[in-house]
Protein backbone atom coordinates (compact mmCIF):
# COMPACT_ATOMS: atom_id res chain seq x y z
CA UNK A 1 0.00 0.00 0.00
CA UNK A 2 2.63 2.70 0.70
CA UNK A 3 4.19 1.92 -3.27
CA UNK A 4 1.01 2.92 -4.03
CA UNK A 5 0.54 6.35 -2.90
CA UNK A 6 3.02 7.99 -4.67
CA UNK A 7 2.15 6.01 -7.72
CA UNK A 8 -1.22 7.72 -7.59
CA UNK A 9 -0.14 10.72 -7.07
CA UNK A 10 1.99 10.81 -10.32
CA UNK A 11 -0.68 9.59 -12.42
CA UNK A 12 -3.29 11.71 -11.18
CA UNK A 13 -0.75 14.54 -11.87
CA UNK A 14 0.19 13.53 -15.40
CA UNK A 15 -3.97 13.28 -15.67
CA UNK A 16 -4.30 17.04 -14.49
CA UNK A 17 -1.75 17.96 -16.50
CA UNK A 18 -3.28 16.59 -19.64
CA UNK A 19 -6.46 18.29 -19.17
CA UNK A 20 -4.91 21.11 -18.43
CA UNK A 21 -2.97 21.38 -21.61
CA UNK A 22 -5.69 20.05 -23.79
CA UNK A 23 -8.05 22.67 -22.46
CA UNK A 24 -5.34 25.36 -22.64
CA UNK A 25 -5.30 24.15 -26.49
CA UNK A 26 -9.05 25.18 -26.68
CA UNK A 27 -8.86 28.03 -25.60
CA UNK A 28 -11.38 27.61 -22.62
CA UNK A 29 -8.95 27.32 -19.89
CA UNK A 30 -10.04 30.74 -17.58
CA UNK A 31 -7.58 29.67 -14.73
CA UNK A 32 -5.15 27.99 -12.83
CA UNK A 33 -3.67 28.02 -9.54
CA UNK A 34 -3.15 26.72 -6.12
CA UNK A 35 -5.16 26.10 -3.32
CA UNK A 36 -4.32 26.31 0.76
CA UNK A 37 -5.93 25.11 3.58
CA UNK A 38 -5.16 23.98 6.89
CA UNK A 39 -6.91 20.34 5.72
CA UNK A 40 -4.58 20.22 2.27
CA UNK A 41 -2.82 21.88 -0.41
CA UNK A 42 -3.75 21.38 -3.94
CA UNK A 43 -3.29 22.07 -7.78
CA UNK A 44 -6.10 23.38 -9.57
CA UNK A 45 -8.04 24.80 -12.76
CA UNK A 46 -11.02 26.49 -13.98
CA UNK A 47 -12.45 25.57 -17.60
CA UNK A 48 -15.02 28.51 -18.72
CA UNK A 49 -18.54 26.75 -19.51
CA UNK A 50 -21.50 28.17 -20.61
CA UNK A 51 -22.85 31.61 -19.84
CA UNK A 52 -22.11 31.99 -15.91
CA UNK A 53 -21.16 27.86 -15.23
CA UNK A 54 -17.10 26.58 -15.33
CA UNK A 55 -15.74 23.56 -14.33
CA UNK A 56 -13.10 23.11 -11.64
CA UNK A 57 -10.27 20.22 -11.60
CA UNK A 58 -8.37 20.09 -8.48
CA UNK A 59 -5.79 17.26 -6.75
CA UNK A 60 -4.88 17.53 -3.68
CA UNK A 61 -2.75 16.46 -1.23
CA UNK A 62 -5.34 15.48 1.58
CA UNK A 63 -2.78 16.61 5.05
CA UNK A 64 -4.72 14.51 7.74
CA UNK A 65 -2.28 13.17 10.06
CA UNK A 66 0.32 14.93 8.62
CA UNK A 67 0.42 18.14 10.55
CA UNK A 68 -0.11 16.35 13.86
CA UNK A 69 2.86 14.50 13.18
CA UNK A 70 0.26 10.91 12.62
CA UNK A 71 2.20 10.70 9.27
CA UNK A 72 4.95 11.04 7.29
CA UNK A 73 2.59 11.22 3.86
CA UNK A 74 -0.57 12.66 2.63
CA UNK A 75 -2.99 10.91 0.89
CA UNK A 76 -4.35 12.01 -2.62
CA UNK A 77 -7.74 13.16 -3.70
CA UNK A 78 -9.21 14.44 -7.13
CA UNK A 79 -12.33 16.08 -7.11
CA UNK A 80 -14.46 18.01 -9.66
CA UNK A 81 -16.72 20.57 -9.15
CA UNK A 82 -19.34 22.13 -11.47
CA UNK A 83 -19.13 25.62 -10.41
CA UNK A 84 -22.23 28.37 -10.96
CA UNK A 85 -21.43 32.22 -10.27
CA UNK A 86 -24.74 33.60 -8.83
CA UNK A 87 -23.67 36.86 -7.98
CA UNK A 88 -21.13 39.58 -9.74
CA UNK A 89 -20.32 42.58 -8.99
CA UNK A 90 -18.16 44.91 -11.06
CA UNK A 91 -15.34 47.29 -9.53
CA UNK A 92 -12.94 49.56 -10.84
CA UNK A 93 -10.14 47.61 -9.77
CA UNK A 94 -11.37 44.51 -9.19
CA UNK A 95 -14.69 41.60 -10.07
CA UNK A 96 -16.26 40.29 -7.48
CA UNK A 97 -17.67 36.31 -8.14
CA UNK A 98 -20.07 34.99 -5.60
CA UNK A 99 -20.26 30.96 -6.69
CA UNK A 100 -21.41 27.52 -6.19
CA UNK A 101 -21.63 24.06 -7.22
CA UNK A 102 -21.91 20.32 -6.76
CA UNK A 103 -19.14 17.66 -7.41
CA UNK A 104 -17.55 14.58 -6.93
CA UNK A 105 -14.13 13.49 -5.03
CA UNK A 106 -11.97 10.27 -5.01
CA UNK A 107 -8.73 9.35 -3.79
CA UNK A 108 -6.54 7.37 -1.33
CA UNK A 109 -5.94 9.08 2.01
CA UNK A 110 -6.49 8.66 5.80
CA UNK A 111 -8.92 9.56 7.94
CA UNK A 112 -9.43 11.03 11.38
CA UNK A 113 -8.98 8.68 14.00
CA UNK A 114 -7.88 5.48 11.66
CA UNK A 115 -4.54 4.40 11.27
CA UNK A 116 -4.65 3.18 7.71
CA UNK A 117 -5.23 4.68 4.46
CA UNK A 118 -8.00 3.92 1.99
CA UNK A 119 -10.01 4.78 -0.82
CA UNK A 120 -12.48 8.01 -0.62
CA UNK A 121 -15.34 8.36 -3.26
CA UNK A 122 -18.28 10.49 -2.44
CA UNK A 123 -20.02 14.06 -3.43
CA UNK A 124 -18.82 17.52 -2.53
CA UNK A 125 -19.89 21.21 -3.45
CA UNK A 126 -18.30 24.34 -3.25
CA UNK A 127 -19.20 27.79 -2.26
CA UNK A 128 -17.12 30.69 -2.08
CA UNK A 129 -16.08 34.16 -3.27
CA UNK A 130 -13.87 35.13 -6.18
CA UNK A 131 -11.50 38.75 -6.24
CA UNK A 132 -10.19 39.21 -10.17
CA UNK A 133 -7.84 42.13 -10.45
CA UNK A 134 -7.17 44.01 -13.44
CA UNK A 135 -3.96 42.21 -13.62
CA UNK A 136 -4.64 38.07 -14.65
CA UNK A 137 -4.75 37.28 -10.97
CA UNK A 138 -7.20 36.23 -8.81
CA UNK A 139 -7.96 34.97 -5.30
CA UNK A 140 -10.66 32.94 -3.94
CA UNK A 141 -11.95 32.06 -0.44
CA UNK A 142 -14.25 28.98 -0.45
CA UNK A 143 -15.80 26.51 1.29
CA UNK A 144 -15.61 22.40 0.14
CA UNK A 145 -17.05 19.75 2.25
CA UNK A 146 -17.45 16.55 1.05
CA UNK A 147 -19.61 13.32 1.80
CA UNK A 148 -17.98 10.06 1.36
CA UNK A 149 -16.89 6.85 2.05
CA UNK A 150 -13.53 5.94 3.37
CA UNK A 151 -13.16 1.94 2.54
CA UNK A 152 -10.32 0.72 4.38
CA UNK A 153 -8.45 -2.72 5.58
CA UNK A 154 -8.74 -3.66 9.41
CA UNK A 155 -7.33 -6.93 10.41
CA UNK A 156 -7.52 -8.23 6.79
CA UNK A 157 -10.75 -7.27 6.49
CA UNK A 158 -12.17 -4.75 3.78
CA UNK A 159 -14.67 -1.94 6.11
CA UNK A 160 -16.66 1.06 4.75
CA UNK A 161 -16.81 4.21 6.94
CA UNK A 162 -18.22 7.98 6.84
CA UNK A 163 -14.86 9.70 5.50
CA UNK A 164 -14.92 12.46 8.36
CA UNK A 165 -12.03 14.34 7.30
CA UNK A 166 -14.51 15.63 4.19
CA UNK A 167 -17.12 16.59 6.80
CA UNK A 168 -13.89 18.55 8.96
CA UNK A 169 -12.70 20.21 5.49
CA UNK A 170 -16.18 22.47 4.98
CA UNK A 171 -15.28 23.85 8.05
CA UNK A 172 -11.42 24.92 6.42
CA UNK A 173 -11.60 27.85 4.51
CA UNK A 174 -9.74 27.18 1.08
CA UNK A 175 -7.50 30.23 -0.04
CA UNK A 176 -7.15 29.92 -4.01
CA UNK A 177 -4.65 31.93 -5.87
CA UNK A 178 -4.47 31.38 -9.73
CA UNK A 179 -3.10 33.16 -13.05
CA UNK A 180 -6.14 33.99 -15.74
CA UNK A 181 -5.78 33.31 -18.87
Amino acid sequence: MKRFLPRAALVSSLMLLQVFFAAADDRRLSSAGADFSFTGIGLSCRLKGPEKTFHELLLDADLCGVLQGDSRSPGVRFSYVRGFSFAVSEHDDFTLRWHAGPGVTAGYARDRGASEYGLVAGICGSIGVEFAFRVPVSISVSLMPALATHVRSENGTMKMYLYVNGLVQGLSPRLGIRWRF
